[in-house]
């Protein structure tokens, strides 16, 4: 074929060079210069500051709109926040989850490749409880969970799926949806163990728990979006665009919700005896007066001052102080 040398030409060639009968080419000064950087194939890819900060920045966004679902789906105060951003390789991501864990695989168009958020079990197992009516306590490690936990758990993943829209639509527009519930590491490969993936670690504390959450996304996905936005593109985007909380989502959220309003009338203290003596008919004397303010308690706590009056035929109390 033409074109193409053969091993006796190139040997020739090669002496030529070496020998100083021929002077290698320079190159074409026509072509433009590239810059080369270095490659390290047992770590491919290092996050760069630039990165790292836009990163930063979308991921504190999704931990504040995530606290202000959270709070309002499960009727009490969560707190999130971001722990780190770090670029490892699949097989090392694998190896720092706890096994058994909450692993829901997501698909995210544009993104090619899907993604995890992962939960700690435990803590998935306090939010169900807290759903259920309960106190909201830690779930026992290693314990099976049932076709309705599953269920509930990705019941409360599609609720805050539109925050992490919300938080990275400076970048790029994801429409994520729930694809797998898995809760063994091993059994989910989104990625080959050699591949980058960028870590991101959140830590989620209700108010009788705490606990652990974490995102994983393929580097290939992430890397042409990320490139585009640059460091200061983004950033100036999140200061135009402020995160809109918590007016909205917290009246929106708290808003059905129903509280014990109390005015305590007075207080009084007997001995036992004349407690088991009491018949109808018998007059307790309080430690107030008719005129005199009374607490006023809100879900238990004191939240102001008021005073015992009637409206129509309704004893009612009038608000006269409260406390903010």
């Amino acid at each position: 074929m033409a074109g193409i040398l053969s091993q006796e030409e190139i040997d020739a060639l090669m002496s030529a060079v070496s020998t100083g009968d021929l002077e290698a080419s320079p190159g074409d000064p026509g072509m433009p210069a590239q810059n080369v950087t270095g490659y390290d194939f047992r770590r491919p890819y290092r996050l760069t500051k630039e990165e790292i900060r836009t990163l930063t920045g979308i991921h504190e966004s999704f931990a504040r709109l995530l606290a202000n679902s959270l709070s309002a789906y499960l009727r009490c105060v969560v707190e999130v926040s971001l722990v780190s951003v770090s670029g490892v390789t699949y097989a090392e991501y694998q190896q720092a989850l706890p096994n058994p864990t909450g692993l829901i695989v997501l698909s995210a168009p544009p993104f090619e490749g899907g993604f995890i958020l992962e939960l700690n079990q435990s803590l998935l197992l306090a939010m169900i409880d807290r759903l259920f009516g309960g106190p909201g306590l830690l779930g026992s490690e290693g314990k099976h969970l049932t076709t309705l936990e599953e269920t509930v758990i990705q019941k409360i993943v599609r609720r805050v799926l539109p925050d992490l829209t919300e938080a990275w639509k400076p970048v790029v527009g994801l429409q994520p949806e729930v694809d797998v519930f898995e809760t063994n590491p091993q059994f989910v490969s989104t990625a080959s163990p050699g591949d980058m993936v960028l870590f991101v670690s959140f830590e989620i504390q209700l108010p009788k728990a705490s606990g652990f959450a974490s995102l994983c996304f393929q580097h290939r996905d992430v890397e042409v979006p990320l490139s585009r936005a640059g460091a200061a593109g983004a950033s100036g985007q999140r200061q135009r665009r402020p995160t809109p909380i918590p007016g909205e989502l917290w009246r929106e959220g708290i808003a059905p919700t129903t509280l014990p309003v109390t005015g305590v009338l007075g207080h009084a203290r007997i001995r036992v005896g004349e407690l088991l003596d009491l018949r109808v008919g018998d007059v307790i004397r309080l430690d107030s007066t008719p005129a005199g303010s009374l607490p006023l308690l809100v879900a238990g706590q004191p939240k102001g001052a008021v005073r015992l009056g009637r409206v129509g035929r309704h004893r009612a109390l009038e608000l006269t102080s409260l406390e903010t």
